[in-house]
This record gives structure tokens, sequence and C-alpha cells, in this order.
């Protein structure tokens, strides 16, 4: 009798899901196994073993100036990059697939939206996650959503952040790379994304047991590696979301897609994020 690996794995999470005593020790092993001492090993093994289809990849690249070795090489040293700027019409068509289908989140969309499938699937993108995950990647995830305005015309950024544990990392794949396009213009009112720079490399005992700080403890810890990534409508950037982030606060409401890309993980499992 042969054994289906995601089968399984899918039977041993709805075994958690379903008795939440449990799951939190169930998540505290998976970040410490994940992003703990065990992780780098890990990863040379499924990078040695991998035996993922090559993605099927759209041509030709929309980005065909995308400076590839120059992005892969800032995502190992800082865990994120600045990659490139996404043609108005695919904003446009983007933007005009939200307003059809009536919702603020939209899980998955590169299954059902052209131009987030075409992005998703373009050489040059595809070709800066092979590099960084260093095996061929699998296309795991997508998800578009409309971030609200987080601050009323009188209240304090800093003030609102002061009991929200809101800065963390993600814990997706053993080795796994996020593509974060703005559909809106992305100032510092429009909560922008922060991400603290070379916390992808390291975590202390402490950081995969807690796993969520203040931004003022942040702020503290990290000092100037805070960095704010702010653009126009149809601005990408990568990040190795193992790097601790955090959303900003503001006034103004933002439009975002974001498009995964995994190790090992199988697309099968994305609903247990």
């Amino acid at each position: 009798m042969k054994f289906n690996p995601v089968s399984i794995q899918r039977f041993v999470l709805n075994f958690f899901w379903k008795h939440t005593s449990l799951l939190t020790y169930a998540q505290s092993f998976r970040y410490i196994l994940m992003r703990g001492p065990l992780r780098n090993a890990v990863v040379r093994y499924y990078q040695k073993h991998s035996a993922t289809r090559s993605v099927a990849c759209s041509e030709p690249s929309l980005f065909p100036d995308m400076e590839i070795e120059r992005i892969v090489g800032e995502l190992h040293e800082k865990g994120y990059a600045v990659a490139f700027q996404l043609p108005g019409e695919y904003v446009e068509k983007i933007i005009e697939y939200k307003r059809a289908a009536g919702s603020d989140n939209i899980h998955h969309p590169h299954k059902t939206c052209a131009a987030l499938e075409r992005i998703a699937r373009d050489r040059n993108i595809i070709a800066v996650a092979r590099g960084y995950i260093g095996a061929e990647p699998i296309l795991y995830a997508s998800r578009l959503y409309f971030t609200p305005p987080k601050l009323g015309p009188d209240e304090d950024a800093e003030e609102k952040y002061k009991n929200s544990k809101k800065l963390h990392f993600d814990v997706t794949d053993f080795k796994d790379l996020e593509l974060f396009i703005y559909l809106t213009d992305t100032d510092d009112e429009a909560s922008p994304h922060i991400v603290a720079e070379g916390t992808h490399k390291h975590k202390t005992l402490r950081d995969l047991f807690v796993r969520r700080y203040t931004k003022k403890v942040g702020e503290k810890r990290f000092g100037e590696r805070f960095k704010t990534l702010s653009g126009k409508a149809g601005m990408g950037f990568f990040e190795d979301t193992s790097a601790f982030h955090i959303q900003s606060i503001g006034r103004k409401g933002r439009l975002t897609a974001s498009i995964s890309y995994t190790l090992h993980r199988p697309p099968e499992l994305a609903r247990y994020l």
C-alpha cells in the first residue's frame, strides 16, 4: 500500500486544528523545527533531493530589465529586495478583477485572475525564486487584500502600537519567498510594510517561543535595521518572511497582491497557513 505524503500531512494538520488544546504546542514545535538550528540542514537536504517539476513560465518577461543576481544577493544579505515597477495596465487589470470579485480579501487569485497568473509565472520572477530558494520553486499561494486605514484623524500611531504585538516572522516552509506588489500608492500614511533587515538569518530561542513583539520593542532591538518599503502603485518587492516584519499604521488604505513560493510545502496545504 502506497502512502501519499500530502494526505498524511493533511491528516496530521486536520487533527491538530480540531484539537485546539494541542494546537499551540504543535505550532511551537513547528516554529522551532522550521526556524531553529536544524533549518539549514533540512533546507540543504530538500535542495539536493528536490523532485519539483519546473514551473510553466510565461513568456516574454514583463520585467526584462530585472536584475536577478542583484535581487537574489540582496535577499540573502538583507532578507528583502525591491525588484520592479509593474506596468500600469496590469495594475488596472488586477484592480478591476478585485472590483468584480467584490471582496477585500481574496485567496489564491492567481488561479482566476489572468494578470496575476501572468506575474506569478513570469520567467524572471521564477528565476529569482529559483535562485533564492536554491531549487525549483513551488508556486504555493497568492492573496489580494485591502488594508483599511488604521488611524483616525486624532489618533497617534505610537500609542496604537504600544500594546499590540505585531512585529513577527512567518513560518510557511523551511525556505520560502514572498513577492509583494503595491496596487495603490503607498507612502508613510498608507500603512507601508516594514522589515527588519537581516533578521531572516538567525532566531534566538526567545524569538522561537515568543514570535511576536511590539513595534517599540522591535525598534529598540533592531534600531536602524528597520526598513520602511514605500512606493508608487506597481512597486514590487521580494521578502523572505522569516525576517521580522510589521505592517505600519496609517490614515490611508492600500491594496496589495502577494505571491508565495516554497521549497517543499505543496499548495494543497496552503489553507493551513
